[in-house]
Parts: structure tokens; sequence; C-alpha cells
């Protein structure tokens, strides 16, 4: 592998902001923290959220599952390309 310190440094990057997400995004459902004394609702005021369900469902999903997607399509490239080569020479 040419890249090989990058892709790990990418994917750790990766992992670690995702799985931040991913528990901030569990944290606002649940109401782990009970986050109202340090987000107030008041906050999204002026917003088309009553609550913080679909903030934290949109950090859960979107922001964490796509970085932990992010990290997993780094290690996995290798067998894509590989496929890709397959098929082209075909």
């Amino acid at each position: 592998m040419k890249y090989r310190g990058i892709r790990i440094t990418l994917s750790v990057i990766e992992v670690l902001i995702g799985s931040a997400a991913v528990d901030g995004g569990i944290a606002l459902l649940t109401d782990a923290f009970h986050f109202d004394r340090w987000l107030p609702v008041a906050w999204l005021q002026g917003t088309p959220f009553s609550d913080y369900t679909i903030p934290g469902l949109f950090l859960l999903l979107v922001v964490g599952g796509g970085m932990l997607l992010a990290a997993t399509t780094v290690f996995i490239q290798r067998e894509w390309q590989e496929k890709a080569k397959a098929n082209n020479s075909g």
C-alpha cells in the first residue's frame, strides 16, 4: 500500500469523529445529561424544530453514520479497486 500511514490516520480521525457524533446523538435523543439545562429549547426558536429530537437524529445518522461509513470505505477501498480492475480488464 502506497499511502498506508495516511489511510490509517484518516480512518482513526473518522472513527473518533463518528463515534463522538453517535454518542452525542444518542445523548440528545435519550436526554442522558439533562440537556435542557445546557441546551435550552429556547435556542430552537425560529427553527423548524420544537425539541432536539431531529437534530439528535441528524447528528447520529448523518454525521456519525457518514463518518463511520467513510472510515469503513478507507479499509475496503482496496477490494473495490481490485474488483474494478477485474471488471475493466474483461
